[in-house]
């Protein structure tokens, strides 16, 4: 599922991916392809927790990963093997090069990892456990 809202310089895309999933979206980011732009989670942009920067060498760390596409003007981040608690909200944004000013955010996701239910587990599974019933 995938809906997308503008609100004034912030686009809202809430996504329902399930435990076990890889999830990947992009975040398209304005002028400044020079910038060094971020991810983090937390409901307040301002304190939310950064998980991974393209200033960063390794542009992988742990599941999460970024990449900067400078000719679309777009990160491309991808969170592998979904988890319940990866559940909430998520900021793609771009640190300021005025140290007076603010980051900057551009996107917010809202992102609610759901469980797989016994009945997908049983039609990928070969061997059907017995409280399965198709």
């Amino acid at each position: 599922k995938l809906f997308s809202f503008f609100l004034p310089f912030i686009f809202l895309n809430a996504r329902s991916p399930t435990v076990g999933q890889d999830l990947t979206y992009w975040c398209k980011y304005p002028n400044g392809a020079n910038i060094k732009k971020f991810i983090c989670k937390g409901e307040d942009p301002s304190v939310c927790q950064r998980l991974v920067s393209t200033a960063q060498r390794n542009m992988n760390i742990g599941r999460f990963s970024i990449r900067d596409n400078r000719m679309k003007a777009n990160i491309t981040v991808t969170i592998r093997n979904m988890r319940l608690d990866d559940t909430g909200t998520y900021w793609c944004g771009a640190e300021s090069t005025d140290p007076g000013r603010n980051h900057q955010f551009f996107h917010k996701h809202l992102i609610t990892v759901g469980k797989v239910s016994n009945s997908i587990l049983c039609h990928q599974s070969c061997l059907l456990p017995p409280h399965c019933r198709l």
